[in-house]
């Protein structure tokens, strides 16, 4: 991400991190006019630091840079909000153009994430069904749809496996799923294992 934004006119990058303590501490030190921001962070996710960051540092645009796609978390962290978002699979030059988008005072929506967004705000009869789940519950309706045991998930998310079996009978009745297999197949729907 650093090669793709240093050489850019207009553009500086003032700091940088790796977990979301550091991005909170860094933030409130440096007073950045964008945070680009990814959802897997080590120590918490990206999407439970989206409010703290506005609240810190409320001057701050908020661009999502993820390895998940729209479909999973776009929506989700804009009503969270955050001013765009945009895949680490896209073309290198969207992200300058995204990083300048939310600068400017722009949110950035590709193509899939505007249909999305329209979606959520339609006729609640159409959204997709995953859209109602919090973001911890999307996060193990994911790891579910991959294959992950709740044991794996447990261990990866530092919650208990009964914490992790109590999320997923939520997401079942969220959804109206009945197996690990109609969750995977909502989520082949959906496209979201991409």
């Amino acid at each position: 991400m650093r090669a793709r934004l240093t050489d850019q006119d207009g553009l500086v990058i003032v700091g940088e991190c790796g977990s979301a303590e550091d991005a909170l501490q860094l933030a409130h030190d440096l007073a950045p006019n964008v945070v680009v921001l990814d959802i897997g962070l080590p120590d918490r996710s990206g999407l439970d630091i989206v409010t703290e960051l506005k609240a810190t540092v409320p001057q701050a645009r908020i661009l999502i840079f993820s390895g998940h796609t729209e479909t999973q978390y776009g929506v989700r962290c804009l009503k969270l909000g955050a001013d765009g978002f945009l895949s680490k699979a896209s073309p290198s030059h969207l992200l300058v153009e995204a990083v300048r988008k939310v600068a400017s005072g722009g949110k950035y929506l590709s193509p899939t994430l505007a249909e999305a967004l329209a979606a959520s705000v339609g006729d609640k009869k159409m959204a997709a069904p995953h859209e109602q789940l919090s973001s911890r519950e999307l996060d193990v309706f994911l790891r579910i749809a991959r294959g992950q045991s709740l044991t794996a998930i447990s261990h990866e998310l530092g919650l208990s496996v009964k914490t992790v079996g109590t999320y997923r009978a939520r997401v079942l009745e969220k959804t109206s799923s009945h197996s690990n297999a109609d969750l995977t197949r909502l989520a082949l729907t959906y496209n979201m294992l991409q």
